[in-house]
């Protein structure tokens, strides 16, 4: 008897030896399950939102197509909606990245719109071009009339040397006609974008603009 209780006491002396490395192969089991765990829940939230995902990285290339169409409403509304996301997302890269990209492609639709007050334009479409071009936050008011008056001047400017001098008064009388015509229409359109701005600062540069009648 007394040999089987000390056969006994040695191997609960073993049993007892062996419990701190069960007590920490057990608290590594339960961190591994919970690291499995926390792994899992992110693939099953990573996939519940794959089609928000995979819109979100698509912006780019759609806001890519939308500027190369023309279509400025819905690329300004992209544009918007990921001017939020970096806001409330400031922290991750990948938002960083579309919005990087997004920038890319805002540069490229305010030089379209631009180009398009250079060119015969009806007031109609120089209000929308400018509303465009106020959503796309670039340009304080101040340079935005600058902008106007400057791509008008561009088209104006292109107008006149169009006219031909073979004959020197021919060409003086029709000079004077078309800047009388559409330096009107230049003030105009300034004056019915811009009328509910500060009319101190439009006097300022109404004429910057606009130098063909001086200069020509």
């Amino acid at each position: 008897v007394t040999d089987e209780l000390a056969a006994i006491e040695r191997h609960v002396d073993r049993v007892i030896d062996g419990v701190p490395q069960l007590v920490a192969n057990c608290q590594q089991f339960s961190s591994a399950a919970k690291a499995i765990c926390n792994r899992w829940r992110d693939v099953s939230q990573m996939l519940s939102n794959h089609p928000l995902i995979l819109e979100v990285l698509e912006i780019p290339q759609l806001m890519d197509t939308c500027v190369r169409n023309n279509y400025y409403e819905e690329a300004l509304q992209l544009y918007a909606y990921v001017q939020t996301l970096t806001k409330r997302h400031d922290s991750v890269a990948i938002i960083a990245s579309i919005a990087k990209d997004v920038d890319v492609f805002r540069e490229i639709m305010i030089s379209q719109l631009l180009k398009e007050l250079s060119v015969n334009i009806q007031l109609q479409n120089c209000l929308k071009i400018i509303g465009y071009l106020r959503r796309t936050d670039k340009f304080s008011e101040t340079e935005l009339r600058i902008k106007f008056l400057s791509a008008r001047d561009q088209w104006l400017s292109a107008m006149i040397k169009e006219i031909p001098s073979n004959n020197p008064l021919i060409h003086i009388t029709k000079v004077i006609e078309t800047n009388r015509v559409n330096l009107f229409d230049i003030v105009t359109q300034y004056r019915a974008i811009f009328a509910d701005m500060d009319p101190i600062v439009p006097q300022k540069h109404l004429y910057y603009g606009i130098t063909t009648l001086a200069t020509s």
